[in-house]
């Protein structure tokens, strides 16, 4: 469920600090660049206020937008860097900075160290999030933004340890400290990479694995964006289909009425026949009283 502090466009309600630092809000992005209409904004922000779920989370499992494209909107609106499901590494110097309780808390993971700076990954930024991670891991802190879907992924695996207090997390112990921090590059195979010491099998094995996790992950999104779409398919081939059988029903309409027509027409034309021929029997009989009179 939401919490009350956090809005749907993914930022804390405080109306005055998003005015001063002129951060736009998401549902305005996200009818700028035609992902979705005003109408279906209205519709996902009021579904959001009955369900709990963020405008972000409705979108998505509407199918009216992908993840990889939301979370590009997110790091532009709280202009952070993003990075794709495909480029996401971890290296084990970064992760024994939180503890997996930390990370889970505050739905964060940390991925690396680049120039003596955490690097830290989130899917939905909100100021308190980000002011709890920078309070956390110090506030030269870099966060990036990834597809939620990613970094859920990673919550539910073993990188991070487990238990351990915010200072140990700040301040590790020299058996926590492990492996050398890499850079962020594109990997081939989407997923979530772990660079580390230790048991390299193991390594590969869980890499493998959330690989595969974040696999069927994309697939459920890209069959749930599909679905969306064929939903939007039938809908309009439901109305086509009614369009038609109106159609259909007024020209059957016409040819019964056409019908009814040529019937009474054919009547009078029946009827007149049989005068006409009435009348030839008379003039008949006429003419052979005259020739009689004769």
């Amino acid at each position: 469920m939401r919490q009350a502090t956090m809005g749907y466009d993914g930022q804390d309600n405080v109306p005055e600090v998003e005015a001063a630092v002129g951060r736009p809000a998401l549902g305005t992005m996200l009818t700028d660049r035609s992902f979705i209409t005003k109408e279906q904004l209205a519709e996902a922000l009021a579904e959001g206020e009955a369900t709990g779920e963020r405008l972000g989370e409705v979108i998505v499992r509407r199918g009216w937008i992908s993840e990889h494209d939301l979370a590009q909107v997110l790091a532009d609106q709280w202009q952070l860097g993003f990075v794709d499901r495909a480029s996401i590494w971890f290296d084990g110097q970064a992760l024994g900075r939180m503890t997996k309780e930390d990370a889970q808390r505050l739905e964060a993971l940390p991925t690396s160290v680049r120039d003596g700076r955490m690097v830290v990954a989130v899917a939905e930024p909100t100021q308190q999030r980000l002011n709890a991670l920078k309070a956390i891991m110090g506030d030269d802190t870099v966060i990036v933004v990834v597809p939620k879907s990613a970094l859920d992924a990673g919550l539910r695996s073993d990188l991070l340890m487990g238990g351990g207090s915010a200072e140990d997390a700040v301040n590790p112990k020299e058996d926590t400290m492990h492996g050398e921090p890499t850079e962020w590059s594109t990997n081939e195979e989407p997923g979530l990479q772990l660079v580390a010491d230790g048991d390299e099998q193991h390594e590969a094995d869980l890499a493998q694995t959330l690989a595969t996790l974040e696999a069927v992950t994309g697939d459920a999104s890209e069959l749930q964006a599909r679905v969306g779409e064929l939903s939007g398919r039938l809908a309009e081939i439901a109305e086509d289909v009614r369009t038609a059988s109106e159609r259909l029903a007024a020209a059957e309409r016409e040819r019964t009425e056409s019908e009814a027509k040529i019937a009474e027409l054919e009547e009078r034309l029946e009827k007149r026949t049989e005068v006409g021929e009435s009348l030839k029997a008379q003039l008949a009989d006429l003419s052979r009283t005259l020739d009689t009179l004769s």
